[in-house]
């Protein structure tokens, strides 16, 4: 990235710079392991990058795709979200807007807890696709 009037010289710097590996966590899913940025870790750098209120997201949609029970009679809930990302530069003046979308999985004896768990990985997940 070359510096222009959406980003400073410092923020292109950081945007740029090779990721630190130890901030990369590994699950298993399945048989599939995958590498992944906590939700709290790509909040915390947009706030370090961009700066406090210079960044914000707007849920476009957020909709329950299935619900199951699993062997243990837990729910199993799925949902997908549609999150619009927007960076803006220092002055408000400009920003970029890109959008995404994100899967969450909730997995509880009760109802409500499934559903809070799999909304909120699902808005976690979209927003963290849109920073990419």
């Amino acid at each position: 990235i070359k510096e222009n009037k959406m980003f400073t010289k410092e923020q292109i710097e950081s945007l740029n710079k090779e990721l630190d590996s130890k901030r990369v966590k590994n699950r298993s899913k399945g048989n599939i392991n995958l590498s992944y940025l906590e939700g709290f870790d790509i909040f915390e750098t947009a706030n370090s990058i961009f700066g406090f209120g210079n960044w914000s997201y707007t849920i476009t949609k957020l909709e329950q795709v299935s619900q199951e029970y699993n062997q243990n009679e837990n729910v199993v809930l799925c949902y997908k979200a549609i999150v619009n990302l927007k960076i803006y530069n220092q002055t408000h003046t400009t920003f970029i807007e890109k959008e995404d979308v994100g899967f969450g999985t909730g997995i509880s004896k009760t109802l409500a807890d499934a559903n809070e768990s799999a909304s909120k990985e699902a808005v976690t997940d979209a927003i963290k696709r849109a920073f990419r």
